[in-house]
């Protein structure tokens, strides 16, 4: 999530950033389709194809990040995946580095994912072993993945930047004793090849595009990508599968994407253990991502990031509500 005061649609700064590729300049009307939450993604159409514009200062993600995350996209494209392609922008480079006036921002123009966002389809049980296959199949290639230039960040990196977001905002106590549970406890955890590697992070629904005619899922949105434990993307998408779906289809679900996930990849049993202990990760980590959001206040906030303020404090709070229980 970036910060409060980058959520404004800033449409000149958007165009700005859109010149650096080439556009079809008689329907930027599709900009108005942009959303904004971690990064800013606006729509735009190039030769009559939808593609993405997706920019965010570099006071909120540095050049490193994602320019790793880029190398991550294009290995598991190479190796057969489907993900989003960067578009090489007029001066034929994938990452954009903009001086605007508004400050330095990283732009980057993806390809549309094929298919129809999962999020909302009417899903058969194909889908969801589909749906846990092509995660199995990332982790694989993961297991093998050494990246040629820069590291995308890994979890014990991730608890101390929560860690100084936790001081900076001014945190209550609790949560910095939270902080030190999680990190005593995925400590302790056992770290091999076979268990451990690059994660997706938030292969959810919303991240994930189902072409129903040939059976292909397509993942976007890396962004968030982090060296973990790769069961702690599956405890992700069973949380998530638990949270969008109807009750009397999640259990189908959950045990589809299993079938599907574990016929390419192993899920051992002290791994399905630790379950708890990513749960507690993903809640303090959102808890600081929140935190930091909104510390800051705008001037004059607009009745929409009032209540999107409201939104995040209640998410807070209920992650809070574990907060110092012993795992």
């Amino acid at each position: 999530m970036l910060k409060l005061k980058n959520l404004f649609d800033n449409r000149d700064l958007a165009l700005e950033l859109i010149h650096c590729w080439n556009y079809d300049p008689e329907r930027l009307d599709v900009l108005d389709q942009y959303r904004i939450s971690s990064n800013a993604i606006y729509p735009f159409f190039q030769d009559g194809k939808v593609c993405f514009l997706r920019f965010a200062p570099t006071e909120e993600k540095s050049v490193q990040s994602v320019q790793a995350e880029l190398d991550f996209m294009a290995y598991i494209h190479q190796k057969g995946l489907h993900v989003p392609q960067p578009i090489l922008s007029n001066s034929g480079k994938e990452l954009q580095i903009v001086n605007t006036q508004w400050g330095e921002y990283l732009a980057v123009v993806f390809t549309r994912a094929l298919g129809q966002k999962a999020e909302g389809m009417v899903q058969d049980d194909s889908f969801f072993v589909q749906y846990g296959k092509t995660l199995g199949h990332l982790h694989q290639l993961s297991r093998v993945y050494t990246p040629t230039g820069n590291n995308r960040a890994s979890w014990e990196q991730q608890l101390t930047w929560a860690e100084v977001c936790l001081a900076d905002c001014k945190a209550p106590h609790k949560a910095h004793i939270e902080l030190q549970i999680v990190r005593e406890a995925l400590n302790a955890l056992p770290v091999t090849q076979s268990n451990y590697g690059l994660i997706h992070y938030d292969y959810e629904l919303d991240n994930v595009f189902y072409d129903a005619e040939t059976g292909i899922v397509s993942t976007i949105d890396f962004d968030d990508s982090v060296y973990h434990w790769y069961a702690m993307d599956v405890e992700r998408s069973l949380h998530n599968l638990q949270e969008e779906l109807d009750d009397d289809r999640v259990e189908a679900a959950i045990d589809g994407f299993l079938q599907g996930y574990t016929s390419v990849m192993d899920l051992p049993r002290e791994m399905l253990a630790a379950f708890p202990v990513f749960s507690r990760y993903a809640g303090l980590h959102q808890y600081a991502r929140c935190l930091r959001a909104t510390y800051e206040h705008c001037p004059n906030e607009p009745d929409w990031m009032i209540g999107l303020r409201k939104h995040m404090a209640s998410i807070m709070q209920n992650n809070a509500s574990v907060f110092g229980i012993k795992l």
